[in-house]
């Protein structure tokens, strides 16, 4: 059997598969968001130029590179993204205007993956250029792409080690697909793409995440502490412990008996990654001899508890602002890790875990500059966090040297832009 004939046979499997399941995903509270589109291109125009958005992260690259791009002549735009996360972050940063006179953009769902819906909607949207984001490989997209002769390119692409064994399984299905150009965002990537598309032409780029970093803050402690001085003794320090993960609860108890053990005289503030883990915090510091309380039954200034478990929702980046020290979370336990750079940009010293997979597009010289240490276990980062907390290194310099290193590694829209045009004309 031919490699062609084999991969129709495997799309018309694939096809009688979807259909089976459309019925059970029409239930999805999650998927039945704009289900009509993700099923029917009816609503749709043609479009020089679609861009695949999956989530709100890679929903937030479309946006930087709709706002940077310009091309020499009038383009239409086709935005779609999977999530009502994205689909929300794209109305609301786009809007109904263009920000561009010269590009018209419609907003959908991205289809499913069923082939007879994929090959409906390339006939009616016949773009030019096809940009995926990141990670967005699906296999009835890929090959009808190709069988219409739309160049394709996945830019600020990436690959997590679980991702890509789970598709180095089906590497015969990907090197029956190749895209025309990958931009990754690490050598590292690169190499995983390579191994997935052989045929491909594969280039490292700077990670278009850099360029949606805001590095304006007031740098000040008491900026937003008009409200949080009311409970946090400013004259002592403030330790955060930022999206802690389930997986590492344990080991983070750990530290912070420890950490109040050898610097009593700090007030700690924690911030589970999720609210519902919440319940859980309030089992597991009572069953220890540290005094803690709600954030939100604190009424009043209170020096008497060490602990401030954070139970109202958007305040970390508030909280930085006041910080001596963070821990940042999700990194102790092969999680992936969780933002790093938010801290350091507001002058906070940062100690991470050592499992940071998520965040592979921060390159490792970041590690040189004394502003975010990364501890190979939890008692190398509670070392780290004391010497942090003896130390008192000045915030401003911490902001300077994160916001340098962030300015000299932007870029990524530029070079993601040129491409695109260079694709389109």
């Amino acid at each position: 059997m031919t490699k062609n004939a084999f991969i129709l046979n495997f799309l018309k499997l694939y096809n009688i598969l979807w259909r089976g399941a459309l019925p059970f995903l029409k239930k999805s509270k999650r998927l039945a968001q704009g289900f009509k589109q993700r099923v029917s291109c009816s609503h749709l125009s043609s479009a020089d130029l679609w861009i695949q958005a999956a989530s709100a992260g890679e929903a937030l690259l479309a946006v930087k590179i709709i706002q940077s791009l310009d091309p020499p002549h009038p383009i239409r735009v086709l935005i779609t993204t999977t999530t009502r996360q994205g689909y929300d972050l794209l109305t609301q940063e786009l809007g109904d205007v263009p920000p561009l006179a010269h590009i018209h953009f419609q907003l959908s769902w991205f289809p499913f993956d069923q082939p007879d819906i994929i090959d409906a909607y390339i006939k009616k949207v016949s773009p030019r250029v096809v940009v995926l984001l990141e990670t967005e490989i699906w296999p009835a997209f890929l090959y009808y792409l190709k069988k219409n002769g739309i160049k394709t390119l996945i830019v600020n692409a990436r690959l997590t080690r679980k991702s890509f064994k789970g598709y180095y399984r089906t590497r015969w299905i990907w090197h029956a697909l190749t895209c025309d150009t990958i931009l990754a965002t690490s050598e590292l990537d690169a190499a995983r793409y390579r191994k997935l598309f052989p045929n491909a032409r594969v280039d490292v780029m700077p990670n278009i995440k850099f360029d949606t970093l805001s590095t304006n803050t007031t740098n000040s402690k008491q900026y937003h502490g008009r409200d949080l001085d009311m409970f946090i003794d400013t004259k002592a320090p403030l330790t955060i412990f930022a999206s802690i993960r389930k997986e590492e609860e344990p080991q983070v108890l750990w530290m912070l008996e420890h950490l109040l053990k050898e610097f009593p005289t700090q007030t700690v503030a924690l911030f589970p990654r999720h609210m519902h883990r919440l319940a859980a915090w309030q089992e597991h510091l009572s069953g220890t001899s540290l005094p803690w309380q709600l954030k939100s039954e604190i009424k009043t200034h209170q020096v008497s508890f060490k602990i401030i478990l954070w139970d109202t929702f958007g305040e970390l980046n508030r909280a930085y602002e006041m910080a001596d020290c963070a821990f940042v979370g999700g990194s102790l336990s092969p999680l992936g890790g969780q933002n790093f750079i938010e801290p350091i940009i507001k002058g906070v010293p940062t100690v991470t875990g050592p499992f940071l997979e998520d965040f592979k597009w921060v390159k490792p010289d970041i590690f040189q500059l004394g502003t975010v240490h990364k501890a190979e276990n939890k008692e190398q980062a509670v070392d780290r966090m004391l010497d942090i907390l003896q130390e008192r290194s000045p915030r401003s310099r911490i902001r300077e040297r994160a916001v340098a290193y962030i300015e000299k590694n932007r870029g990524g829209t530029r070079y993601a832009c040129t491409k695109i045009i260079d694709a389109l004309f």
